[in-house]
């Protein structure tokens, strides 16, 4: 019988014998089975502190790791909860724009982005537009309403990023305005 590598399994084989490995490549962290980089995930209610929180798997952009807006890094155990829907629910379905956010360093050489000031998620309550000073990569929404009558919240979490983290890159030439281009890696 011959043994042969595929998806799930490696083998390796030596004079002592052959070892079949069915383990996965990596052990998974807190974030659970397929969160990808800066995902949106546990889109919550805390009673305790009477707000709305989500959590944003950790990611990089040009290499940097992305924080909350706080300065939190993603990485942080547990993960830094991060609060959407500050006005509260009710009937009406509210929806939070969900971003991460880069901006350039300063005179003379406008590196981009600032090492100084990582890349942050912000939330914002409606569609942003880039401009000289930031730059805004919309990662996902959530949308969250209440039933009066019943005091039950309905949430939803859509994520618009593929698998992966970023990389943008930063463009100004004379007096027009800055242009940014974002990639996934």
């Amino acid at each position: 019988m011959s043994i042969q590598p595929g998806p799930g399994y490696t083998f390796t084989s030596s004079s002592l014998g052959t070892n079949l490995n069915i383990e996965q490549p990596w052990s998974e962290w807190n974030g659970g089975a397929g969160v990808c980089p800066l995902q949106i995930y546990n889109l919550r209610y805390d009673s305790t502190a009477e707000v709305y929180y989500i959590n944003v798997s950790p990611g990089m952009v040009n290499n940097l790791g992305v924080t909350d807006h706080d300065d939190n890094p993603l990485t942080d155990l547990p993960p830094p909860d991060i609060q959407v829907f500050e006005d509260g629910l009710d009937e009406t379905t509210t929806t939070n724009y969900v971003y991460v956010v880069c901006q350039p360093a300063g005179a003379p050489d406008y590196t981009y982005p600032d090492p100084d000031l990582p890349p942050y998620i912000t939330i914002k309550t409606d569609l942003q537009t880039d401009d000289d000073e930031t730059a805004f990569f919309l990662i996902g929404i959530v949308q969250g309403s209440t039933d009066t009558e019943t005091d039950i919240d309905t949430l939803h979490t859509f994520n618009y990023k593929g698998c992966g983290s970023l990389w943008s890159q930063r463009f100004k030439c004379g007096s027009g305005g800055a242009n940014y281009w974002w990639s996934g890696v």
